[in-house]
């Protein structure tokens, strides 16, 4: 599995930047796998970046998950009212 990495912020001035490299990645990709270890920001255009992709892999028939989700991930899913585990379809990695 070629997990995408997030190591840059994932933000309002930045998600458009990663859709375009997201929609790449998971263009060649049998299954979509995001490891934020190293996001430094997210906010909620970041999430919502990542639950649309989340939704386009469902619908392609794909695999998703969020790798080794850091604390400002999870603080960032707090804020916005769920928990991390919301965007899985895997069991999501400590």
């Amino acid at each position: 599995m070629n997990a995408f990495k997030i190591e840059e912020p994932l933000t309002v001035q930045t998600v458009e930047e990663w859709k375009r490299r997201l929609v790449a990645h998971a263009s060649a990709a049998p299954e979509l796998s995001i490891d934020l270890q190293a996001v430094p920001e997210c906010d909620a255009f970041g999430l919502q970046l990542l639950w649309a992709a989340r939704c386009a892999a469902l619908a392609a028939g794909r695999r998703f998950s969020i790798l080794r989700a850091n604390d400002i991930f999870t603080r960032a899913c707090l804020q916005a009212g769920f928990s991390r585990e919301a965007f899985a379809t895997e069991p999501v990695s400590p």
